[in-house]
């Protein structure tokens, strides 16, 4: 369960108690009340590509930092700066080549990376982010599961006569939705479906941040049909 759901339930009990034996209390009267869904864990195979990925994110992370840090460092530091670089640089390649490696290794992984494959946008490694915290596919029971599940579902805010702006609830996996950001871009240029989407909304008056968050959702939408299906991107049909 999103640990959200169990705060927020926390809140309607006016609890103020901060403590392990409060808080183990709070987790067993929500699950008695709501009786959720036994935790199904992913398989031996899907864990490993997760910790590949999550382990790539975090070498980029780090590889994006010392770029930084070069850019302003002084002379004396700079040698040192470079070498560390090096040597993210060198890992970062030997994961790729480990996730790459893995999912080739495993048939079905490797049949749902070329279903992903086959659509404009998508490469080897958002096919590697959506594979690894998407799987399995069963626990969703529609696309707009998947949509709330990256946390690109829009939170509207309206009352009366008054409507706020509505952003998107970012209560979901920030590394699938971070992985998306990039893919809508290139999607909304080179994919059909996508471009033909997006010139509608910005007829309408629609910035072009909406647009992207759009083509995303638009993408995670395309991705869930495709792995569901079992059939590769057809571009006649996203555009029907």
């Amino acid at each position: 369960m999103n640990p959200a759901l169990i705060h927020a339930f926390g809140k309607t009990e006016l609890s103020r108690a901060k403590t392990d034996k409060a808080d183990a209390r709070l987790i067993a009267r929500y699950c008695q009340m709501h009786r959720p869904a036994p935790w199904v864990p992913p398989a031996e195979a899907i864990v490993t590509l997760q910790a590949l990925v999550q382990r790539l994110d975090d070498l980029l992370g780090m590889q994006n930092m010392e770029n930084n840090r070069l850019e302003m460092a002084e002379p004396a530091a700079r040698a040192s700066i470079e070498a560390l670089l090096l040597t993210i640089h060198q890992q970062i390649d030997v994961v790729r080549r480990q996730i790459q490696d893995h999912m080739d290794d495993h048939p079905d992984l490797k049949s749902q990376k070329a279903l992903l494959l086959s659509i404009p946008g998508i490469g080897e490694a958002t096919a590697a982010m959506l594979l690894a915290f998407l799987s399995p596919l069963t626990r969703f029971h529609s696309a707009k599961q998947v949509v709330a599940y990256a946390g690109l579902n829009p939170r509207i805010r309206e009352s009366g006569q008054w409507a706020g702006k509505s952003h998107i609830a970012k209560a979901g996996n920030v590394l699938l939705r971070k992985a998306l950001y990039l893919p809508a871009v290139v999607a909304k240029r080179y994919n059909p479906a996508i471009a033909a989407f997006c010139d509608r909304l910005l007829s309408r008056g629609k910035c072009p941040m909406q647009v992207i968050i759009a083509a995303m959702r638009k993408l995670l939408h395309i991705a869930y049909g495709v792995l569901k299906s079992g059939q590769p991107f057809d571009p006649e049909k996203a555009l029907a």
